[in-house]
Formats: C-alpha cells, structure tokens, sequence
C-alpha cells in the first residue's frame, strides 16, 4: 500500500534532514552532504522530500501539522547550507504545489508554516546562496563562469563531432583540450556529457 510506504518514508526523510542541517560535511562554506557534492544533495533531498511534504501536508491533526513543519523548515535550511542554485530553483517552483491542499486553511499556514520560515530566516546564513545567485551575471563566481565556458566549449565539440559525437564520458578530456583553462571538468549537463 502506497500511503504504509509514504509513512515509512517521512522519518527516513527527517533523519536525512535533521543529518544534513546537524551533522553534515560543509565544504567552502556548503553543505556537501554524503556525496561530496552540493548540488547533489540539495537536489536530491528536494526531489525525495516535496513528494513527502505533499503527502503530509493532506493529513489531518497536529502531529502531521507539526511533522510537516519540521521537514519543511529542515528541507530549507539543507537547501540554504548547500547554496546550491538548482535546489533552490526546484524548490520554489514545486514548493506552490505542496500548498495547494492548505490554501483553504489560512490558520494552518499561519501556524506551522509561517514559525518554520521564521526559525530558518532567523538561524540560517543565506548569504552565500545569496551571493551565488548574485555573481551569475557578472561571471565573478566559478560555477557561473565554468559553466558558461562548457557550454561554449561543448558547442564547438559538437560542431567538430556532430554526427556521432565523442563517446560516453569523454567530455572531460576535450574540454581540457579545447578549453582555455586545459583543466578536465564536469559538463554539467547530461547532453553535453555523451
């Protein structure tokens, strides 16, 4: 039964939350979780996690209210520490269809999930989300700027290789060959990967 595995899920959910925000590895400032990667993680626990959070938010009584403030308030704060800008994307566009079920309960919103954005405003550092998300347009900060240049070199590879391309998992090695850094990266982008 679908609804004993959603139960199931929502403390295996809670611990990865509460390991992230408590316990996790930061790295340069960014919670890194268990994989070593930010994005990764942020991503991953948005996915696994606003399922959840739908699945709580429609049952009825304290104890489920409370449940789904915890995890939303935890999952916001994972997503602040890893300052990863997908997560961040992800969340707020799905994050309207969570509340769909409370739209009809004002007094809901106002008790559970107003204290949760409170305490995690309150506590939490997004200055170097904040900072991430500034420094896109000005290519000041890697990431931006690593990724702008893949796609550029990533253009040119496929222009060179455009009929069956370079092979699974050779994009490291031309971006080192064409790129202007000579250092083998990541994509960061799956069509471009293969």
């Amino acid at each position: 039964d679908l609804e004993q595995i959603m139960y199931w899920m929502v403390p295996a959910a809670l611990g990865y939350l509460i390991y992230g925000v408590g316990f996790g590895q930061m790295e340069e400032g960014r919670l890194i979780g268990t994989r070593a990667n930010p994005n990764l993680w942020g991503t991953s626990l948005v996915f696994f996690c606003l399922p959840l959070l739908g699945f709580v938010v429609q049952k009825r009584g304290v104890l489920m209210r409370l449940v789904f403030a915890l995890m939303f308030g935890l999952l916001l704060g994972n997503i602040a520490l890893t300052a990863s800008r997908s997560a961040a994307l992800v969340f707020l566009m799905a994050v309207p269809l969570v509340f769909l079920p409370l739209r009809k309960e004002p007094k809901a919103l106002l008790t559970f999930v107003v204290p949760s954005l409170v305490l995690v405003f309150g506590f939490l550092d997004f200055s170097v989300m904040m900072n991430r998300f500034s420094t896109i347009s000005t290519g000041g900060e890697y990431s931006s700027v690593h990724r702008a240049e893949a796609l550029v070199v990533g253009l040119q590879i496929f222009q060179e290789n455009w009929l069956v391309g370079t092979g699974i998992d050779t994009f490291p090695m031309y971006f080192a060959a064409e790129s202007h850094s000579g250092v083998r990266q990541a994509a960061h982008n799956m069509y471009l990967t293969t």
